[in-house]
């Protein structure tokens, strides 16, 4: 309220007397401010003056401290600046370490210095002393220097305080000499201008109530009302002025409501062009940290194709550094190992504006060679035009190491590094086109070792694979360069020989591969023999394909296995006809058992003294639908390669216990099951045996196991422990076939076994063959010899039976007491005659 009525007091006021007081206002204004520049200018000059003194006593003080601190001389820094606060203007001094740490303190009071012995840290200026810049602070009342002490490394600071008095005291006396002279000047003009601005004031009232009117209605014309000319002449010109300031007032709003659309419209713009600068900038910088980082190389060319920029996984990779690439042409990195026109066709297929992917072989600064992947493409402008190039490399020989790594365990056999089956075949089939094309032959040879499985079973598969390399060698040193060597797997290799105009010259090369693998191996620090059953087939006499012809040669090895083995043999078409007839008898074996198929009959043993059953050998018969009888010389073998011989022989025994519980006869009757030499290697054969006369109820003294002289001799180092474990179980174990197999006495006594069969074949001649009546009575002499007894097959008339009873034969087995009896009519006989004594033939 009291503002309105000082308002109000003022506009009643003459304008003359107002234009006084105003003119002396402004001039006391204008004063003041002429007072505080003055006072501002001479404020500075005074403290720039402080500021220089400070800083020069600061950088006097410094130099002089540096050495005294170093020292450690502390005393004499005291003095030092005790002496420096007697300069004016100084309050405090301070040296501090680059801790805080207080080393030296002085300070004035009034007149006096003193020297302060506190122990305190101080803070310190940001940033350290490492920059040697001194740094200044100012309150109202003191100017602080805080000056850096350091030599070659930061010691720390002197902390300067200077009083700022002097500068109150100066502002004071400046405002005081201003104030008179204004005084005098303010009343002096206030008296001039109401005694010059009386008169216009008051026809200028008129033209201000004017002024007033118009204010009050815009846009309108007032009538001048008695003015003077000046004054009719302002009214006028105010009147055209309302008009005109109406006219543009509404042009000015129209013109201000375009505006504010053209500025949302632009504000619009504005904010979406920098969202979009702004997410440009983004992926900008995005990108940079991807090219930075970036584990692949990337490289920027220009259209010179010059080197502008490297990422520094190129540096990683080649060795060479961003300057030392930049301005050189890619090709600077490759090796002269890539052919000499990869550069050429390089470039004119970019400058054609197509991208290059493919490899190469790049050399690192240090010289060593890598392979490198690429991707080479032209860069271009909005309008289409190639600007620049990029090419993105990437290290690629650890892949390119896996990768023949891959190729050879793929292709080679990993322990004698010759191709392998796949390569091997492969190789056959080229063979087999070459030869086509040039009307030659092909030969395939198929080397399976013999009794391999002996050297890994008794020496250990170290031993087996050093034999496998050797041997291996001694095949690839027996052909042509040109000829391949492969291995299929386990002990069997082929032979392929391309381009072969005479199929028999054949021969010669397979005896001299037999020859070379049948000589003596020397194999750390052993000697050991083997030899090799060959199978040869030849294209285009007996296929044209390769599964076919390495079938073929399987076959034709077989064959020369079963010719004893230590040769080879040609493939014919007769082999084939049995290869296929024995494919369908494993076929038809396959479910034989289960579908009841198999027959157990019994060939009853005779005591000679007697004549009385005393035992039986049980025989394994087959009647199949499709095949009828079918020997068991011809599905044993085959049972026993194909793994079925376990099941059935597992079968065999279980039944001819079961049978043998119902013979129950003083003495105990005699049950014997022959024995294959898969069923010895099976290492859980024992424990089935004992399950079984478990389950059956049989005692071990009933069941005979009868194992051939053959099998005795080939897997001697294998059916020791097993012959060993099931006499300990009160199975008596004989000797099948015995005179076949060549077997020594030492080797008999090795085993634990209490019979010997005699082989029917010898019995067969014993009248027409005096040798083989020697040889029968040898053989009883040295079983007897050995405490065991003697069992002659094959007996078929009483001179035969005569013969071996003079002998001393024991027990007796053959067509002129029975053929082989079923179940139920061996139980039958024995039931009927008591112990089932036989006078004549069955």
């Amino acid at each position: 309220m009291a503002g309105r009525t000082l308002i109000d007091h003022w506009h009643r006021l003459p304008l003359h007397l107002q234009l006084a007081l105003v003119s002396g206002l402004l001039l006391a204004l204008t004063i003041a401010g002429t007072t505080l520049f003055n006072i501002r200018n001479q404020q500075q000059a005074l403290l720039r003056q402080i500021e220089d003194e400070a800083l020069s006593l600061g950088r006097s003080l410094a130099m002089s401290s540096n050495h005294l601190i170093i020292t450690n001389q502390l005393d004499a820094l005291e003095q030092l600046l005790v002496q420096a606060a007697a300069f004016p203007y100084v309050q405090r001094i301070q040296a501090v370490d680059n801790e805080g740490n207080i080393l030296s303190h002085v300070y004035r009071d009034g007149a006096s210095v003193h020297v302060s012995y506190e122990l305190r840290k101080l803070g310190l200026p940001t940033g350290g002393a490492e920059d040697g810049k001194p740094r200044l602070d100012y309150s109202t009342s003191q100017l602080s220097l805080w000056y850096p002490l350091r030599t070659s490394t930061p010691l720390g600071w002197l902390h300067i305080e200077t009083g700022l008095g002097s500068l109150a005291s100066l502002r004071a006396e400046i405002i005081r000499d201003n104030l008179q002279s204004a005084g005098v000047a303010i009343g002096l003009d206030v008296l001039s201008l109401l005694l010059i601005l009386y008169a216009p004031a008051r026809e200028f009232r008129r033209a201000l109530r004017f002024a007033r009117r118009l204010t009050r209605q815009p846009g309108e014309q007032l009538p001048v009302q008695g003015s003077s000319r000046e004054l009719a002449e302002l009214i006028e010109a105010l009147n055209l002025s309302s008009h005109r300031l109406a006219e543009q007032r509404s042009e000015l709003l129209a013109r201000t409501e375009e505006m504010s659309r053209l500025n949302e419209s632009l504000e619009n713009r504005i904010d979406r062009r920098t969202r979009e600068l702004e997410e440009r900038n983004q992926q900008l910088r995005l990108l940079n940290l991807a090219l930075e980082q970036s584990p692949t190389a990337v490289l920027v060319m220009d259209r010179r194709f010059r080197i502008i920029y490297t990422n520094p996984a190129f540096t990683s990779i080649t060795g060479y550094t961003p300057a030392e690439a930049r301005g050189r042409h890619p090709a600077f990195q490759l090796s002269a190992d890539n052919p000499s026109h990869l550069t050429d066709k390089v470039t004119e297929q970019l400058r054609h504006g197509n991208s290059w992917q493919g490899e190469f072989i790049g050399q690192r600064r240090n010289g060593e060679r890598f392979w490198v992947e690429a991707i080479l493409s032209p860069v271009r402008d909005e309008a289409g035009k190639i600007t620049h190039y990029l090419g993105i490399e990437e290290d690629i020989t650890q892949r390119k190491q896996y990768e023949e790594q891959l190729v050879k365990q793929a292709n080679f056999d990993a322990l004698t590094g010759l191709p392998n089956r796949l390569l091997g075949m492969d190789r056959l089939q080229q063979a087999l086109v070459h030869g086509r094309r040039q009307q030659l032959k092909t030969v395939l040879l198929f080397l399976d070792l013999d009794h391999f499985k002996n050297v890994n079973d008794t020496l250990g598969h170290s031993y087996g694979d050093l034999l496998l390399v050797e041997a291996a060698r001694r095949i690839r040193n027996c052909v042509r360069e040109e000829d391949t060597v492969a291995r299929l797997g386990g002990d069997e290799f082929v032979v392929i020989l391309s381009d072969v105009r005479d199929a028999a010259a054949t021969e010669s090369l397979a005896e001299k591969i037999c020859q070379v693998l049948s000589s003596p191996y020397r194999l750390a620090g052993r000697e050991l023999h083997i030899s090799v059953s060959i199978g040869i087939t030849v294209a285009p006499d007996d296929s044209t394909d390769v599964n076919t012809l390495l079938r073929n040669a399987d076959t034709a090895m077989y064959r020369a296995k079963a010719a004893g083995r230590n040769g080879f043999q040609y493939y014919t078409r007769t082999m084939n006809e049995e290869a296929q007839a024995r494919m369908q008898i494993e076929s038809e074996l396959h479910g034989a058992l289960e579908r009841g198929e198999f027959e157990i009959l019994y060939q009853p043993i005779l005591s000679t003294a007697t004549r009385n059953i005393v035992a039986a050998e049980a025989l394994l018969r087959w009647n199949n639908p499709q095949l009828g009888q079918v020997p068991p010389e011809r599905f044993i073998p085959i049972a026993e390669e194909s793994g079925l011989i376990i099941p059935l022989g597992d079968w065999v025994l279980r039944e001819a216990c079961r049978h043998a519980i119902g013979w129950d006869q003083p003495p105990p009757f005699v049950v014997a099951v022959n024995l294959s030499r898969v069923q010895f290697r099976d290492p859980a054969y024992l424990q089935r045996v004992r399950g079984i006369l478990q389950e059956t109820g049989l005692s071990p003294a009933q069941l005979h196991l009868e194992i051939t002289e053959h099998t005795l001799m080939e897997e001697i180092g294998e059916v020791t422990d097993t012959i060993n474990a099931l006499h300990n179980l009160g199975i008596d174990l004989c000797i099948d076939d015995f005179g076949t197999g060549y077997s020594s006495l030492s080797y008999l006594r090795r085993f634990p076994c209490r019979t010997l069969k005699i082989d029917k074949s010898f019995i067969h001649d014993l009248r027409e063959d005096a040798d083989h009546a020697a040889l029968v009575n040898a053989i009883i002499q040295m079983g007897h010899s050995l405490g065991m007894n003697i069992i002659a097959e094959g007996v078929e008339n009483e001179e035969q039976l005569e013969f071996l009873r003079q002998q001393g034969c024991e027990y007796v087995q053959g067509f002129l007491f029975s053929s082989p009896l079923s179940h139920a009519d061996l139980s039958r006989l024995l039931r009927d005659d008591g112990r089932g004594r036989i006078d004549g033939a069955a």
